[in-house]
This record gives C-alpha cells, sequence and structure tokens, in this order.
C-alpha cells in the first residue's frame, strides 16, 4: 500500500507539470492572434457606433433649432396670419417631413458606412 501512495506522489505533480506545459505552448500561439481579432472588431463596432451616434446627434440638433426658430416666428407674427397660413399647409406635412427627413438619414448612413468600410479595407 505504500508503494502505491508514493506513486502516486511522485505521478500527480510531474503529471500536471508536464501537461501545464503542454497546455501553456499550445493555448499561448492561439492567444495572440484571438485577443487581436477581439481587438478590432471592437474597435470597428465602436467607430460605427460613434459614427451612427454622431448623425442622430446632428439631426436632433438640427430639429431643436428649426423648432426654435418656427417658434419664434410663430411668437412674433400675428395670429391672423398663422391662421390663415395654416390653411395652406397639407395636413399630412408631418409626415412628408419625417419620410424626407428619414431618407436623408438613410442615406448619410448609407454614405458614412461606404466611408467607414473603405477605410478599414485600406488600412
Amino acid at each position: 500500500m505504500g508503494w502505491i501512495i508514493g506513486f502516486l506522489k511522485k505521478l500527480f505533480p510531474r503529471f500536471f507539470a508536464q501537461l501545464s506545459r503542454f497546455l501553456i505552448g499550445f493555448i499561448s500561439p492561439i492567444i495572440g492572434p484571438l485577443l487581436e481579432y477581439i481587438a478590432k472588431f471592437f474597435s470597428k463596432l465602436g467607430m460605427i457606433v460613434l459614427v451612427i451616434g454622431a448623425i442622430g446627434a446632428a439631426i436632433t440638433a438640427f430639429t431643436v433649432a428649426l423648432n426654435a426658430i418656427g417658434s419664434g416666428i410663430a411668437a412674433q407674427a400675428p395670429n391672423d396670419l398663422i391662421v390663415i397660413g395654416r390653411m395652406f399647409i397639407p395636413s399630412n406635412f408631418s409626415i412628408a417631413i419625417s419620410t424626407l427627413l428619414l431618407a436623408r438619414l438613410k442615406s448619410l448612413i448609407f454614405m458614412w458606412v461606404i466611408r467607414i468600410t473603405e477605410k478599414f479595407e485600406n488600412a
């Protein structure tokens, strides 16, 4: 029984020492390229998210500025002129403006995606 315990006391440290050397030698060449790929992916994803956020912020600022200008003009103009002017604006005017802004946003996003992909292809 003593020889079995002695054998196991020598076997396990030697086995796990060899196993750890094997695992370090096997995994270490894989870790570098894998971490580099993950870093590049999240870098590209972060840039795309920043571009989309910047476009959204620009559209929001443009909308707020137009709203402020419109309310400033409406506050200065007499009510009769505003009522008469509203008669010439169609009822679906907000839908038409929203559609135009959405089309412009789509074209801006498409343009930025093309520029970003060209930039990454050249890099």
